[in-house]
């Protein structure tokens, strides 16, 4: 199933057709028409090999001109290393083509270097002319200031996403994560998620430092409600007060102890054995309570307790 990241990236190319087909300009698109529009088309083609189980591209993107469709897009967004890609980009171009009667390419974002590599060796070393259009970090310029991010959010978390290891990866999060806070566009809360899983926690814990004070709570907030490790929060809150009703009061305390060791776990941060030992000792619903919201946040385990003095 694929990843929240890899379907947040398609929501932002669905969402914004007119960066999609810009970005394909970067690629190599001769792509020099204006659009009277431009829509998003079934992604999902027949295979000629298999006609029961049809296959399925991320984006599809026809622009429109005189009333019919003139140019198309495919976007495939890539995460890892797929061999079966060597085929099946071949097969959306050609489908594609042959659905909407005009000029189609595809694109390939990867925001993994090794993944843009790998159209070019070993997929398509010796069929360049069948290599999709990749997407490199030049074509999307670094985002270094609040205004650029204010002016166009959508290309601020391509940008944040694509210089997400480089030096620049901590400012263009900030301003990026800023920009989507004070703007609050459609589906804000998980294009910041996206913003904040490609950067990595390290430096997320500066962009939380760097962040001026009427942008500290939002964003904490929003994680709180937002981030991967929310559903067990919810779901352990809500089992451990049913539970303290029903069954009796340690049962619901263990259900919300389980509850934060699920979020620590979610997150990637180790418990060791003095922590796991306060965590069992704690008999408070409402301490616990304030302990897995702050899990969201900590960068260690350890932190807990010691922000808890």
């Amino acid at each position: 199933m694929p990843s929240a990241t890899h379907q947040t990236l398609v929501l932002l190319f669905e969402s914004h057709p007119e960066l999609t087909f810009e970005l394909a300009r970067r690629a190599g698109a001769p792509l020099r028409d204006e659009y009277e529009r431009i829509e998003q088309v079934s992604a999902e083609f027949e295979d000629p090999l298999d006609i029961e189980n049809p296959v399925r591209a991320d984006v599809a993107l026809a622009g429109h001109k005189h009333g019919r469709p003139r140019r198309a897009l495919v976007v495939e967004v890539q995460l890892g290393e797929d061999a079966n890609k060597e085929w099946t980009v071949v097969l959306y171009r050609a489908a594609l083509r042959r659905k909407l009667r005009c000029s189609t390419w595809v694109v390939w974002f990867s925001p993994d270097p090794k993944v843009r590599a790998s159209v070019f060796e070993p997929m398509f070393a010796e069929e360049p002319e069948l290599r999709p259009l990749v997407v490199t970090p030049e074509m999307i310029p670094r985002v270094r200031d609040l205004a650029a991010a204010m002016a166009d959010y959508a290309w601020a978390v391509l940008a944040a996403v694509m210089h997400a290891t480089g030096p620049d990866a901590v400012v263009g999060a900030r301003c990026t994560i800023q920009a989507l806070l004070r703007s609050k566009p459609p589906n804000y809360g998980r294009y910041i998620q996206l913003v904040t899983d490609s950067i990595g926690e390290e430096a997320m814990q500066q962009v939380r430092e760097q962040l001026p004070p009427e942008d500290e709570e939002p964003l904490s907030e929003w994680e709180r409600r937002g981030s991967a490790f929310v559903r067990g929060r919810k779901e352990g809150l809500a089992q451990g007060r049913e539970q303290g009703r029903e069954q009796g009061r340690e049962q619901g305390l263990e259900a919300m102890r389980g509850a934060l060791r699920a979020v620590l776990e979610v997150r990637g941060l180790a418990v060791d054995d003095r922590t796991d030992a306060q965590i069992s000792a704690c008999a408070d619903t409402d301490e616990l309570s304030v302990l897995i919201s702050r899990a969201a946040t900590v960068t260690s385990a350890a932190q807990l307790f010691s922000a808890n003095a």
